[in-house]
């Protein structure tokens, strides 16, 4: 067995096959490092890989270890490997390749979940660095595409963000770019390949990987919420608060339209024509989308409340004596975007005064939306 528990890199790349030129390197670069590489099998290139030093091929399996609220899926196939790699004392750092689509989460907690005998990987190997690569030519235009939510929650969960190609790019773009990483991770240490040699070391993490904070900061809220940033900054955060109902008919246009400067949103909102319902917004990139998320608390008699005092102290805390807890409260995250020009926008979806002192019409508003046609 090692003496010292096996360092691990994950390193999650977009395109396989620069992930698999990194795995070279990071197998080769130095003939006294005892790197081992493991790597995903795919189809017909498995004979190909297996005659390459220092990688092991793999094929996903997954178990469920614990019961009830505390049960989690793994991957038995990595667990199963790295503790063969222990004991036979075969390397002192691993390298596991994972694609763009990979759940990183399951991955993350093969590592620290016990088995059915208490024992975890934690007592042979520690998950060092969460490596992300970053594509700089490409990564403007996912990031105003539908998948700008895929590019930031995998730079979200890294602590380690390798920018690849900016050199190739414009300058301005780059800073942007890099600007972006730091705004919505400013916990992950960023290498540029143009100050660094492909290399093991190059992208060790000066901490190990925190599964908990990862997930915070990948949500949509940990990628929105955080310090206001200035006006006119490159990247801005933009929290829009309002309790007054959105017009259904201006809203929907206004998501229609879109906004090229938006990368993410969510949050809560509500519209006159279906005043009991609490509707979630979703936007990633290009794609604007709403759903349901439920009920207003105002819309729920008291009796049938929770009576706990957290809950009474949360609803004094949002209540207001005209509309109860109904609110808009959304969350943005844009480049370059124009916050004033923003609320603009959103101030011009809400109720008119005259629209607001005719309640009995609100019902009879057209409902573009397709949740909900009556209300609950």
């Amino acid at each position: 067995m090692t003496t010292q528990p096996l360092s691990v890199t994950v390193l999650v790349d977009p395109s396989i096959q620069r992930g698999g030129r990194f795995i070279d390197q990071f197998v080769s670069a130095d003939p006294d490092s005892r790197v081992l590489a493991i790597v995903p099998k795919r189809g017909n290139r498995g004979g190909r890989r297996r005659k390459r030093p220092g990688v092991l091929l793999t094929t996903e399996q997954l178990a469920q270890l614990g019961s009830g609220c505390s049960c989690c899926t793994v991957r038995t196939d990595i667990r199963s490997k790295i503790r063969r790699i222990a004991a036979e004392n075969s390397a002192d750092q691993v390298v596991i390749q994972m694609g763009p689509s990979s759940d990183l989460v399951t991955l993350a907690k093969s590592f620290t979940v016990a088995d059915h005998n208490g024992v975890s990987l934690l007592d042979v190997a520690q998950l060092q660095s969460m490596v992300v690569v970053v594509d700089a030519q490409t990564a403007m235009e996912q990031l105003q595409s539908g998948d700008a939510w895929g590019l930031l929650q995998q730079i979200g969960m890294a602590n380690v963000v390798w920018v690849d190609g900016a050199a190739n790019i414009e300058p301005e773009a780059a800073s942007s770019l890099e600007e972006l990483i730091a705004t919505v991770n400013p916990d992950a240490q960023m290498v540029r390949d143009s100050e660094h040699e492909v290399s093991i070391e190059a992208v060790r993490a000066l901490h190990p990987f925190d599964l908990d904070s990862a997930q915070r900061r990948s949500t949509p809220e940990g990628l929105i919420d955080g310090p206001p940033t200035a006006p006119g900054a490159t990247v801005a955060r933009y929290l829009f608060q309002a309790r007054k109902p959105f017009h259904p008919g201006r809203l929907h246009a206004f998501m229609g339209r879109g906004n090229p400067s938006v990368l993410l949103a969510s949050g809560l909102f509500w519209v006159a024509s279906r005043s009991n319902t609490v509707a979630a917004l979703d936007v990633s990139g290009s794609r604007w989308q709403s759903r349901t998320a439920g009920a207003w608390w105002a819309n729920v008699p008291v009796a049938r409340r929770p009576k706990s005092a957290q809950f009474q102290s949360y609803l004094s805390s949002i209540w207001d004596p005209t509309y109860g807890d109904r609110r808009q409260s959304l969350g943005f995250l844009g480049l370059g975007l124009d916050t004033a020009a923003l609320q603009s926008d959103l101030d011009a979806c809400l109720l008119t005064d005259a629209e607001l002192a005719d309640q009995d019409a609100w019902a009879s508003y057209p409902h573009p939306f397709s949740w909900p046609e009556k209300t609950a």
